[in-house]
C-alpha cells in the first residue's frame, strides 16, 4: 500500500524530472545561442533549485512522520521529552522574526498557530497541529540538520539509517551501511558547500557541468527513497520502495553513530 511518505517522494521525483529537463537544455544549447556566462548562470540556478527542492521534500517527510506519530499516540509520552521545548522556542522565534504588519493581515491564522503551540507544548495535546514548526529547518539540510529534525521525533540518526536501503548503498559504491553513511555524509557536505558558494557569491566564473548535476540528482533520488523507507518504517508502515535486499542488521550502521556537523555549515539562504 502506498504510504504518505511515498506520495511525498513521488512529488519530489516529479520536481527532479523537471530539473533534469532544465539540465538537458543546458547540455544541448549551442554556443551560438547562449553565452558561457548564461550557461554558468543556468547551471548554478539548477543547483540552487535542487537544494531548495530537496529541503522542501525533507520538511514534508518530517511533518508526515509527526502527523502519523501523533495520530497513533495516546499521550505525550509518544514523543521525546525535549520536543515541547523545541517546538515552543521555534514557534515563538518564527513569529518574532515576522514583520508585525504581515502578521496583522492574517491575525486569525496567527491566533490559531499560537493556540496550537500552547495546546501542544503546555497542555500536552498530541493532536494539536504544530507540524510546520516541527519541520522547520534552521540550517541547510546537511546530515546534522536532517538528523536533528527527524531525531526530535525519535527517529535518530536518520541519514545513517537511510543507508540500510540497499539501492542507496549500491549507488554510493558501498557494501555495508556503515561505509555508505560515511560516503553519503561526504557527498551531501560537498553538495551543500557548492550550494552555499553559489548562494553567497556575487559572481562565479564556473559551475557544475550537466554530468555533475545529473549525479547530484541521482544521489538525492536514491537518498530520498531511503528517507521515505525509514520514515514509513518508524511509524509502523511499509514503503513501496522497501526492498528485500536490505543490508543485514549486523552490517547496518548503529543508531549511536552520529554524523559530525561540519564547521562550515551556514544558515539556509
Amino acid at each position: 500500500m502506498t504510504t504518505e511518505f511515498d506520495l511525498i517522494f513521488e512529488d519530489f521525483e516529479a520536481e527532479l524530472l523537471a530539473i533534469e529537463g532544465m539540465i538537458a537544455s543546458l547540455a544541448t544549447t549551442g554556443e551560438e545561442l547562449t553565452s558561457a556566462r548564461a550557461r554558468i548562470a543556468g547551471a548554478n540556478a539548477a543547483t540552487l533549485l535542487l537544494a531548495a527542492t530537496f529541503e522542501e521534500f525533507a520538511r514534508q517527510e518530517v511533518r508526515a512522520v509527526f502527523v502519523a506519530k501523533a495520530a497513533g499516540a495516546t499521550n505525550f509520552n509518544a514523543f521525546p521529552e525535549k520536543i515541547a521545548t523545541a517546538v515552543w522556542r521555534r514557534s515563538l522565534e518564527r513569529l518574532a522574526r515576522a514583520a508585525i504588519d504581515d502578521l496583522s493581515r492574517d491575525a486569525r491564522a496567527v491566533e490559531a498557530k499560537l493556540r496550537a503551540t500552547v495546546e501542544f507544548c503546555l497542555s500536552r495535546d498530541v493532536k494539536a497541529d504544530v507540524s510546520d514548526d516541527v519541520g522547520h529547518n534552521d540550517q541547510n539540510m546537511r546530515p546534522a540538520e536532517l538528523n536533528r529534525l527527524f531525531g526530535q521525533l525519535g527517529l535518530t540518526n536518520v541519514c545513517a539509517r537511510a543507508c540500510d536501503y540497499e539501492p542507496l548503498a549500491a549507488h554510493l559504491g558501498c557494501d555495508t551501511a556503515g561505509k555508505a553513511s560515511v560516503e553519503l555524509q561526504s557527498r551531501l557536505e560537498d553538495f551543500f558547500r557548492r550550494r552555499n558558494e553559489i548562494a553567497h557569491a556575487i559572481q562565479l566564473n564556473s559551475s557544475s557541468g550537466p554530468s555533475g548535476l545529473s549525479a547530484d540528482i541521482l544521489l538525492f533520488r536514491e537518498f530520498g527513497k531511503g528517507l521515505a523507507v525509514e520514515s514509513a518504517k518508524f511509524v509502523g508502515q511499509t514503503s513501496t520502495f522497501a526492498n528485500t535486499n536490505a543490508i543485514p542488521a549486523e552490517e547496518a550502521v548503529s543508531a549511536e553513530e552520529e554524523f559530525v556537523e561540519q564547521p562550515d555549515a551556514q544558515p539556509s539562504a
